[in-house]
């Protein structure tokens, strides 16, 4: 199971193809262990292999230096990192290339988007407040008109790769509306930034305090309808998310197959044994089904972003949720004692299921959207 066997179009399958093979060379546990005790938690040789790739791109038009394949076929590579445990900023700055496509004009694209998309300049995004809700449209942060532009006020929780980031893409309500802003981290200079120690440490998170920080007008994202564009980036994460979690639930579970075939217990591999290998049967039978409700959903999501879309990414990551928080714990749990302690790789699994379960709403939050839309 270390690859789906998904029906690709040529290009998906080349790429698909080319996920795996770089992320199994460039992402031994080994190398993931190592990067928990660096300081930006990646590699920027390795990230600017990925922009030369093309993979930064995937998700844009030709025209901004991108490959015009659409945001679905990101599925893989957020898959591979996922069984991987890969630490980049891939998941911030895609959807700070995704907020700037979705509402900025076509002259902030053209000036924010190529060096993006090559992995020359990196992106974030400052969505989530104290208050802890994925409604992104719920927001605390202020921005004031200004002489020369706008005045933020309010706090950010977990702005993933904030040390490493040139651009961040920061949210607040503007004139009672959601208003959207592209800011060079030159212009953070006056905020206060916080190491949220969070329990994956496979993430850089931080908490940025914006209190009077001045952006020039000329950052606010004025190419199309906000709330349209926050709805889309809700469903972007929830998306990619959900890849990220089935991806990450296959890597948990191959490591509990390999251990429970040498493992012996009274003379036998203790994956002999019903209390073993009923569970991870049904372990693999979740893990197939959430990868299904992923590129399910990576067909409506490129297609439309109607109801069929949300429905689809909504289910996509419910599930993802539920499977992930199923496979980490048996994988601790069949790993005996030492599978809870930090040397073990089942506890890594085990910690990137605590956070990223939560990352672009649990399981919970997406059922509660889902009633009204199916009943």
């Amino acid at each position: 199971m270390s690859q789906p066997l998904i029906q690709w179009n040529d290009e998906q399958a080349m790429l698909a193809d080319a996920a795996w093979d770089f992320v199994r060379a460039k992402f031994p546990m080994e190398t993931v262990r190592r990067l928990l005790e660096s300081r930006d938690g990646f590699e920027h040789a390795t990230w600017q292999e990925m922009g030369a790739m093309g993979w930064l791109g995937i998700a844009l038009p030709e025209a901004y230096g991108g490959s015009g394949l659409g945001l679905g076929s990101l599925a893989c590579i957020m898959e591979a990192m996922g069984q991987h445990l890969c630490a980049t900023p891939f998941l911030p700055s895609t959807l700070a290339m995704q907020a700037i496509l979705a509402a900025g004009s076509a002259a902030q694209r053209q000036a924010l988007l190529p060096d993006l998309a090559s992995g020359q300049r990196i992106a974030t995004v400052a969505f989530t407040e104290p208050h802890g809700s994925w409604e992104l449209r719920q927001l605390d942060t202020v921005a004031t008109m200004a002489k020369d532009g706008y005045v933020l006020q309010g706090t950010k929780r977990f702005v993933l790769d904030y040390a490493a980031a040139d651009v961040v893409v920061v949210s607040a309500q503007c004139q009672d509306m959601p208003a959207l802003f592209a800011v060079e981290k030159a212009a953070f200079a006056t905020a206060s930034s916080r190491r949220e120690i969070v329990t994956d440490e496979t993430r850089r998170c931080y908490e940025l305090k914006l209190d009077g920080v001045c952006v020039d007008s000329a950052c606010r994202l004025l190419g199309g309808d906000i709330s349209q564009a926050m709805r889309h980036l809700e469903l972007a994460g929830a998306f990619l998310m959900a890849a990220d979690l089935v991806g990450a639930a296959n890597g948990a579970f191959e490591l509990t197959l390999d251990y429970a075939k040498t493992r012996k217990q009274f003379g036998h591999p203790i994956g002999s044994y019903q209390a073993i290998k009923h569970p991870l049967v049904d372990a693999m039978m979740g893990i197939e089904l959430g990868r299904a409700l992923v590129y399910h959903a990576a067909t409506f999501l490129d297609a439309s972003e109607d109801r069929q879309a949300e429905v689809a990414v909504r289910m996509a990551k419910a599930h993802a949720n539920d499977i992930m928080a199923f496979m980490a714990d048996r994988a601790v749990q069949f790993h005996g004692g030492m599978g809870f302690t930090y040397d073990c790789h089942a506890a890594l699994f085990y910690r990137h299921s605590m956070w990223a379960r939560h990352t672009y709403g649990d399981a919970i939050h997406h059922r509660r959207h889902l009633a009204p839309l199916v009943l």
